[in-house]
């Protein structure tokens, strides 16, 4: 593809913005076709910023969230296979699971972040594998360990049970539930006969597409010469800690990877699950469920199942993110371009969703840089009464909203937001280059009883 060198340098210009106002140390992007070509590629940065080590194609990042995807892939491979159906309760494969409300929550409603759960405190890999005397350094990788997997599903299925506040019913809204992909974790590793997560995700999706440097570990990774160093508030000066924050479950988020891997993986969806060989990972009808809008989420945005579904444009873009301590990840592409971006950066809270849609617009022959689409629409009097208070989830959320003047001032987590209230109920968050939905929810008495916070409904406490 021949590129307008005028509209690359605008990319180019973008890019050192967003990694000079987010302090990103290390950025790789790249967009392919559907034949797997690269259009374009660009690679900025340090894997190591104090060494001065330049990132290549073979450089592992990690993935966060993106993981889902994987994990909503390996779901839809037992399905075609009979293995289980999308719509059995989850009781039916995690015992330890026990549904307290009318209607059960299903597999496809932890698929879809629909099972009606409110952000929980994060169950994470290292205090459990501390309780059980579990190495995190020993022979074994801990994402193999059976006994930490059993451990971990009963104590996040014990969570998710003893959850006293719901946001709705099965299906009512979209939350995004980390718990849920962990039990999904567990679905998987007991239909697939793989012997934990990791050696499925290994199995049925990296070896067949020769993904040779992805994996769900954590010791070989940090062991490799060519690793992306971990920079976050909790390391500026950034490390190889794999573990921080890692759940204990790992189909929420322990993927890791490179770029020349990870186009592997986006040309797979660009063929509806083909690969070379005329081999198939899944079946175009379901890889197409997978794809499908199944709920809304934030403004002209749905998710489907371990994949978000949005548009760029005039196309439909399907897309999914990854955040971490030290990982800022982003895949997307559109079935009308027949062509895809992935972006992987090795610094927590980077906004690499903007620079994967810059990409996309770049391929197109269009201006990279995003044109905002919101439209200030102040809130009524009592719209702005009945927002402010203190909202609050397990995950560590704590939003408080107060009156000032005509709108209102938001402080997330101790950070002062700029405010552009777009909506009669719905306003936009800024920090730096970064967006965030803020979106009320009212309850039969008017009285306001939520907010969206980007991807999560998060409780008002007062």
């Amino acid at each position: 593809m021949s590129l307008n060198s005028d509209l690359e340098r605008r990319y180019e210009e973008y890019l050192a913005e967003v990694m000079e106002v987010h302090r990103a140390r290390g950025v790789a992007v790249a967009v392919i076709d559907r034949a797997g070509r690269t259009l374009w590629q660009k690679l900025a940065g340090y894997r190591d910023a104090e060494r001065r080590l330049a990132i290549d194609e073979d450089t592992i990042f990690g993935l966060a969230s993106i993981t889902k995807s994987f994990t909503a892939l390996l779901m839809t491979q037992l399905a075609e296979r009979g293995s289980l159906s999308l719509q059995d309760p989850v009781s039916a494969h995690c015992p330890s699971f026990k549904d307290t409300g009318p209607n059960p929550v299903r597999l496809a409603h932890l698929l879809s972040h629909s099972g009606g759960y409110f952000p929980l405190p994060r169950t994470t890999l290292e205090p459990v594998a501390k309780e059980l005397g579990i190495p995190l350094d020993g022979p074994e990788d801990p994402a193999f360990s059976d006994e930490l997997a059993r451990a971990g599903v009963d104590r996040v299925a014990g969570a998710m049970s003893a959850a006293s506040e719901r946001v709705g019913e099965p299906g009512e809204y979209m939350s995004y539930c980390n718990d849920g992909y962990g039990l999904l974790a567990e679905v998987i590793h007991r239909a697939s006969g793989a012997g934990s997560y990791a050696a499925c995700v290994r199995r049925e999706v990296l070896e067949p597409l020769g993904m040779t440097r992805s994996s769900c570990e954590f010791l070989r990774p940090a062991q490799d010469a060519n690793v992306a160093k971990l920079y976050s508030e909790a390391a500026p000066e950034g490390d190889l800690n794999f573990y921080r924050n890692a759940f204990v479950l790992m189909g929420g988020g322990a993927m890791k990877s490179t770029l020349a891997d990870m186009k592997k993986y986006l040309r797979m969806y660009l063929n509806e699950g083909a690969i070379d060989g005329g081999g198939r990972l899944a079946s175009a009808r379901g890889v197409r469920a997978m794809c499908r809008p199944r709920i809304p989420t934030r403004s002209q945005q749905f998710y489907g199942y371990g994949l978000s579904i949005s548009f760029l444009e005039d196309v439909t873009v399907i897309r999914h993110g990854g955040s971490l301590p030290g990982v800022s990840s982003h895949m997307a592409w559109s079935p009308e371009l027949e062509r895809g971006a992935i972006v992987l950066c090795n610094t927590e809270d980077v906004p690499v969703s903007l620079l994967a849609d810059a990409a996309l617009r770049l391929s197109m022959g269009l201006d990279p840089r995003p044109v905002s689409r919101w439209r200030s629409c102040p809130w009524t009097d009592a719209t702005l009464r009945a927002a402010c208070g203190r909202y609050e989830s397990g995950e560590g959320a704590d939003v408080l909203v107060e009156r000032d003047g005509e709108g209102i001032a938001v402080t997330n987590s101790g950070k002062v937001m700029e405010v552009l209230m777009v909506h009669p109920f719905r306003a936009v968050l800024r920090s730096g280059l970064s967006e965030t939905e803020f979106r009320l929810y009212f309850g039969e008495d008017g009285e306001v009883w939520g907010a969206r916070l980007g991807d999560r409904i998060v409780k008002k406490r007062s």
